[in-house]
């Protein structure tokens, strides 16, 4: 399996840490891409759903990041 990387240039990920944080790090673009979308709605609503729903995606996001680092300070640790 490949990925382009930022100069379109086709790499193999390394590990699957690699392609874990490639994952993650897409994810976070679209979570911004969400953000900015709500934050250009007009009040209502619909928008405060939108927020709140973003917020509660925010957490677990920030969960898997701890579990992900947990994993990996484990495996580190196997190594050594």
């Amino acid at each position: 399996m490949s990925f382009g990387n930022e100069n379109g240039n086709q790499e193999t990920p390394k590990s699957k840490i690699d392609i874990i944080n490639m994952k993650m790090k897409r994810a976070d673009e679209i979570q911004i891409e969400i953000d900015n979308l709500v934050d250009r709605m007009p009040e209502g609503e619909l928008k405060q759903e939108l927020q709140s729903k973003t917020k509660e995606l925010h957490e677990l996001w920030a969960e898997v990041t701890e579990l992900i680092s947990k994993e990996d300070e484990s495996d580190i640790k196997k190594l050594e």
